[in-house]
């Protein structure tokens, strides 16, 4: 069995012709609920209706995609061989996580589990994952694919409990932590870190970057995006979970963007508007207003839901540093 990041990946093995059955692991983790205290049929039924609530996806087909993903995993047999294949970025890094994490939470994990998870290759640059490569340079890889030894399950495992945790502590704790048995472990919960309101402004980073590009030229949706994007030393925002940024920070009354568009046409179309800051947006990127103070904010990272005026926790990007605050 081959398990992996998405569809584009899954098209590039497919060619490959590699022996096995080959699994998408679909999920945006790093949106929305993802709480601790559910059994696997309550989250799945939950993360299928957030993706629905957002309009990614229709609820029944999301949550039977999610049935037969998990359905795959416990077919997993002790001794059976499986290729999980992975880049370095927080979307990926997640799923890897809740995989590791699930099979680490049998009595026994299976021997047979084997990783390729790269941030690089030789030729594609920038290297923003998988599903650059052509087919048989991902079957090269498999001579890179390491085994998943009792190190590696114990860190996912506990990655996994931390993010879905209900305060933030554990995964801020993993920055003092030994993670190398996963390398990529470390920049990821930094990068999910920096998604709580910053100190300064109360932006997360994926706020602070769109208001950024705009200040810096980019005016059409897809100018904001690419850069934005160029922003990340790991990219890992789809295109349709960008425009979710684009339409909170659009919507009134705390409008820190302006949408301008050409009469009779969707706002959110690429290339159908234009976009600016708005004064209550120049002044909340220079930290002269707070964002969450102003407009509120209804934001689960994991298993913290950051509800309300006030929040417990805060970023401070200059110390790298999650921090508690009043409120």
């Amino acid at each position: 069995m081959h398990i992996t990041n998405g569809d584009a990946t899954v098209a590039r093995l497919q060619e490959a012709a590699l022996e096995g059955e080959i699994v998408a692991w679909r999920d945006v983790l790093h949106e929305g609920p993802v709480p601790a205290g559910l059994s696997d049929g309550v989250l799945r039924e939950q993360r299928a209706r957030f993706i629905a609530e957002q309009g990614w996806g229709d609820y029944e087909t999301v949550l039977a995609m999610f049935q037969t993903r998990d359905a795959a995993l416990s077919r997993v047999e002790q001794d059976g061989q499986v290729v999980l294949w992975f880049e370095h970025d927080l979307y990926d890094q997640l799923q890897l996580v809740q995989i590791l994490g699930t099979l680490a939470a049998r009595p026994e994990p299976p021997r047979g589990l084997d990783l390729i998870c790269i941030d690089r290759y030789p030729g594609a640059e920038p290297f923003h994952g998988l599903g650059q490569l052509r087919p048989d340079q991902l079957a090269g890889l498999l001579s890179q694919r390491r085994p998943v030894d009792e190190t590696r399950f114990t860190l996912a495992a506990r990655v996994w409990r931390a993010f879905r945790a209900t305060e933030p502590t554990d995964i801020r704790d993993l920055l003092e932590a030994d993670t190398s048995p996963l390398p990529f472990v470390r920049p990821t919960v930094l990068r999910l870190l920096a998604e709580y309101p910053a100190v300064a402004t109360g932006l997360s980073q994926t706020e602070r970057q769109i208001l950024d590009a705009i200040a810096n030229g980019a005016f059409s949706g897809v100018e904001i995006f690419q850069a934005s994007q160029a922003m990340e030393p790991a990219p890992y925002l789809g295109d349709t979970k960008f425009w979710m940024y684009l339409k909170r920070l659009a919507a009134p009354p705390a409008s820190l963007i302006r949408v301008s568009t050409v009469e009779g046409t969707n706002p959110l179309q690429v290339g159908a508007a234009t976009f600016a800051l708005t004064d209550l947006g120049r002044a909340v990127r220079d930290g002269r207003l707070d964002y969450v103070q102003f407009a509120g904010i209804d934001r689960w990272i994991g298993g913290v839901h950051l509800y309300g005026t006030s929040v417990a926790w805060r970023w401070d990007a200059g110390r790298q540093q999650l921090v508690a605050t009043a409120g």
